[in-house]
């Protein structure tokens, strides 16, 4: 059991995240992006085990962080790079960007980065 969630419901989360980014990236048009906490509201149906408290939940971004690493070894770029805080620079958080160094990218601006992984994964999903 992952995280104290049960397994399928990991699993159907992981599922549903995928799918919502996916398609948001399908569409490629304009600004894409969904913040955390609206992606939050849109998954939280799918946990009953152990329900997630909110967008900054630890094992939401372990979600998160699972969902990029699937998509990256599948060849389509790190698909939270879609997530962003609602205010602020609104961007991906901290996390996101420690994952991209775990899976070998390099980069010494956040911005650049970000903007390059974001085209490379609306491209791998037009």
């Amino acid at each position: 059991m992952p995280e104290g969630i049960d397994q399928q419901e990991w699993d159907a989360t992981i599922s549903a995240i995928t799918s919502i980014l996916s398609h948001r990236a399908k569409k490629m048009v304009g600004n894409e992006t969904i913040s955390y906490g609206e992606l939050h509201d849109q998954i939280h149906d799918y946990i009953h085990s152990s329900p997630l408290i909110g967008p900054d939940d630890h094992r939401f971004h372990h979600m998160l962080g699972e969902v990029s690493t699937n998509e990256y070894k599948a060849g389509r770029g790190m698909l939270s790079v879609l997530v962003v805080h609602k205010t602020g620079d609104m961007m991906p958080g901290p996390g996101f960007f420690d994952l991209a160094r775990q899976l070998g990218y390099t980069f010494k601006d956040k911005n650049t980065f970000w903007i390059s992984e974001f085209k490379k994964v609306c491209l791998a999903y037009k």
